[in-house]
C-alpha cells in the first residue's frame, strides 16, 4: 500500500498532499533579506538577488514577529572560530512529508523540519535542473518572489516561493496539539469579541480555519459573521452546524478541485491562466463575491431577515440577539446532504429533539462527545435559532441548486480585524448577550474601496493574487512562442529569447486593452523599469552561459564525453533512480505523490 499525507501551501484548510520516498538531501538554499545581502561581499550572490547555500555559521532566522526560527539547524550551528562544518547537512535525507493544517513537517531522518507558510509562502517541487538554469540565476527582483528556503537534493528540489520571507521555521522540536474538545470554559472572559476572531486566533484549536476559510464556514454553517463567541459556542445547534459546515468544506475539497488544477498544471510548473484563476469564483459563496447564488429556501430566509432586523433596528435601545427567537439563522442543510447522510451523529443538535422526530428515524443517534459536553453545561435545551417545520423535505433536489433562475442575493462586505463578507446584513442596534463590547462593532465597506475587494477585480484589474489554490506566490506563467505555449518558473526565464522575454515583460507592465482599443503605450516610469528588468534578464542569460560553459569544459576533462539532451523550456521526462519512483501531481492545494521508484513530476493523470 502507499502511504499518503497531506501538506498546506496555504494556511487554509484547502491544502496540499504528498508523500515521498527517502531521497539524501544535499543543501539547503535561502533568498536574503535588503539587510542582510549589505553584509556580503559585490560579487557573492546573495548581494546580487541570487538564493545562496547556507552552513553551520548561519545566523539567518525567518518568522513573525513574536516567533522567530533559524533556517539552519540550530543544533548543528557552529559557533565562535571553530571551522565551518559543510557536511552535517548530507547525513539528512527525506523519508515522509506529513502535515498539520497550517503547514508541513518534513521527516529528514535524524531531524524534523516544520515549515508553516503563514500568508504568502507555497510549496513548489521542481527538477533540478530547472531550479540550478532558471531559479538560482534569476534575480528575485525579475522573478518576483523569493525563495524562503530550498531544499536541494540530488535531482529535485523542494522550494518554498515567498512573498516577504515571512514563514515559520522550526527544526525538531515540533509544536503539540491540543485535545479536541475542551471540558471547561474560561469563567474569566465574557466571550463577546466577534466568533470569527475567536475561532481564527485559536488556531491550534480550529486547524486551517483562516480569514477566508472562516467566512465560508460561517455561510454554510447559516451564522452570521457579527455573531459573539458566546452566541456561537453556548448554542448547540449553532456549534454542530460549524462542525458540519467543516466536514462539508473539507470534502468538497477533497473531491472536487483536482477537476480545477488539472487544467492548470502545464509542462509540470503550476501555470494558471487568468479564466482558470476567475474558475476559483465557483467555488466560493461568499468571500470576495459581489452577489450569492441561492435556492429559494434560503432567499426567502434571507429576505425574512433583512425585514426582522429592520424592524427591531428602529428599537430606542439595544436589542438583545441571543433573546430574540423569531430572528432564525439562515441555513440550509441541502449543502451538507453528503456529510449528514453519511454522518448524521450530529443532526439531533443542529435540529433539537422536536425537530428530529419530523425528520425521520436515520437521523436517531446515540450521544456523542459533543452532545455529552452541551447536556454536562447546562445548555442542551437552549434554542437552535433554526425556524421550526420549515425543513421539508430536509434536502432540497440538485435541481433546485442548478437551476438557470436561481434567485441571487447582495454580498455584504465589512470591516473588523480583517475583511468579512456577509449573506445577511450586519444589525446596527443590538448587542449578542447580556454586555456590549464596542470591538465586535462591524465596518460597512461600500463603493470603489469594496469593488476592488472583488476576487474578480484582484484577478482582472492588479498584479495582486486573490485567494484560493490557483493563487499562491510565486507560481509559473504562461508564454507564447512562436504557435506554442510554454510555461515558465518565474519571470526573467533564460530558457526564453530575448525577443519573447522582452514582449513578456511588457505584457506584464502593460494595462490589458480596453474592448475595441489597442494596448496603451507605456509611461515613462514603466519604460524605466522595463529597461531595469531587460538588463537583469540580460545579465541572467550571461550567468546561464556561463553555467553552461563551465559544464562543457568540465565534460572535456573528464573521461567519458558529454551526452546533451535538447529538450523544450521546462518540459518533464522521466528521471531514472535505483531508490524511488515518484508519481507527482498536482490537487488543488494539495500535491499527492505514490511511493512506486522515481519518475519526473509530470504525471499522466494531471496533464493529459
Amino acid at each position: 500500500m502507499h502511504n499518503r499525507v497531506l501538506v498546506l501551501v496555504m494556511p487554509e484548510a484547502r491544502e496540499a498532499k504528498g508523500s515521498f520516498g527517502p531521497i539524501g538531501l544535499e543543501a539547503i538554499e535561502i533568498d536574503a533579506t535588503k539587510a542582510e545581502a549589505k553584509r556580503f561581499a559585490k560579487s557573492h550572490p546573495a548581494a546580487n538577488g541570487l538564493p545562496y547555500r547556507i552552513n553551520s555559521n548561519c545566523t539567518v532566522t525567518r518568522g513573525n514577529n513574536n516567533s522567530q526560527g533559524s533556517v539552519y539547524p540550530p543544533m548543528w550551528r557552529i559557533y565562535g572560530k571553530q571551522p565551518v562544518d559543510t557536511t552535517r547537512l548530507s547525513t539528512l535525507a527525506l523519508t515522509r512529508l506529513e502535515y498539520t493544517y497550517r503547514g508541513i513537517v518534513v521527516d529528514l531522518g535524524p531531524l524534523s523540519l516544520m515549515i508553516q507558510y503563514l500568508t504568502h509562502t507555497s510549496a513548489h517541487p521542481m527538477r533540478r535542473d530547472v531550479y540550478d538554469s532558471t531559479i538560482k540565476i534569476v534575480n528575485k527582483q525579475l522573478r518576483k518572489y523569493m525563495i524562503g528556503m530550498a531544499l536541494i537534493f540530488k535531482d529535485h528540489v523542494l522550494a518554498f516561493h515567498s512573498h516577504d520571507l515571512i514563514f515559520q521555521v522550526g527544526f525538531e522540536c515540533l509544536p503539540g496539539r491540543d485535545p479536541n474538545m475542551r471540558t471547561k470554559l474560561t469563567s474569566s472572559s465574557e466571550r463577546n469579541g466577534l466568533a470569527t476572531e475567536a475561532i481564527r486566533e485559536a488556531s491550534d484549536v480550529f486547524l486551517g480555519i483562516g480569514v477566508y476559510t472562516v467566512i465560508e464556514l460561517f455561510f454554510l454553517a447559516g451564522l452570521s459573521p457579527q455573531l459573539t463567541e458566546a452566541e456561537v459556542f453556548d448554542s448547540a445547534s449553532r456549534t454542530a452546524r460549524l462542525v458540519v459546515a467543516y466536514r462539508t468544506y473539507l470534502h468538497t475539497s477533497e473531491v472536487g478541485l483536482p477537476d480545477l488544477i488539472r487544467p492548470a498544471m502545464k509542462d509540470g510548473i503550476l501555470a494558471p491562466t487568468e479564466a482558470q484563476r476567475l474558475g476559483y469564483i465557483n467555488w466560493l459563496h461568499v468571500y470576495a463575491k459581489d452577489r450569492c447564488k441561492i435556492p429559494v429556501r434560503m432567499a426567502k430566509l434571507v429576505d425574512d431577515y433583512v425585514v426582522k432586523i429592520a424592524d427591531l433596528d428602529k428599537q430606542p435601545e439595544r436589542w438583545i440577539r441571543h433573546n430574540t427567537t423569531t430572528l432564525f439563522d439562515v441555513f440550509e442543510p441541502s449543502y451538507h446532504s453528503y456529510t449528514l447522510l453519511l454522518k448524521p451523529d450530529l443532526t439531533q443538535l443542529i435540529f433539537g429533539k422536536q425537530e428530529l422526530i419530523h425528520l425521520g428515524p436515520e437521523f436517531a443517534m446515540p450521544s456523542d462527545p459533543l452532545t455529552e459536553y452541551f447536556e454536562q453545561q447546562g445548555l442542551l435545551n437552549e434554542p437552535t435559532f433554526l425556524r421550526p417545520n420549515y425543513y421539508s423535505p430536509l434536502f432540497l433536489p440538485q435541481s433546485d441548486f442548478k437551476a438557470l433562475n436561481l434567485p441571487h442575493r447582495h454580498v455584504h462586505t465589512y470591516r473588523h480585524d480583517k475583511q468579512i463578507w456577509s449573506i445577511v446584513p450586519a444589525t446596527v442596534n443590538s448587542q449578542g448577550m447580556d454586555t456590549f463590547d464596542d470591538a465586535a462593532t462591524l465596518t460597512p465597506i461600500v463603493g470603489d474601496e469594496r469593488k476592488h475587494m472583488l476576487f474578480s477585480y484582484i484577478v482582472k484589474k492588479t498584479n495582486m493574487v486573490a485567494i484560493g489554490p490557483l493563487e499562491y506566490s510565486g507560481t509559473g506563467h504562461r508564454v507564447s512562442v512562436g504557435r506554442t505555449t510554454v510555461a515558465v518558473p518565474c519571470y526573467g526565464d533564460p530558457s526564453l529569447s530575448e525577443f519573447h522575454t522582452e514582449r513578456d515583460l511588457k505584457g506584464r507592465l502593460l494595462p490589458a486593452p480596453t474592448a475595441g482599443k489597442q494596448r496603451p503605450s507605456l509611461g515613462e516610469s514603466s519604460r524605466i523599469e522595463l529597461k531595469k528588468q531587460l538588463a537583469a534578464a540580460s545579465t541572467t542569460r550571461a550567468r546561464k552561459r556561463a553555467l553552461e560553459a563551465d559544464k562543457e569544459n568540465e565534460a572535456e576533462g573528464s573521461d567519458r564525453p558529454a551526452r546533451t539532451v535538447a529538450r523544450k523550456p521546462h518540459e518533464f521526462h522521466a528521471v531514472d533512480s535505483p531508490n524511488l519512483h515518484l508519481k507527482f501531481t498536482r490537487k488543488a492545494h494539495e500535491f499527492h505523490a505514490e511511493l512506486v521508484n522515481f519518475t519526473g513530476f509530470n504525471s499522466p493523470s494531471w496533464t493529459k
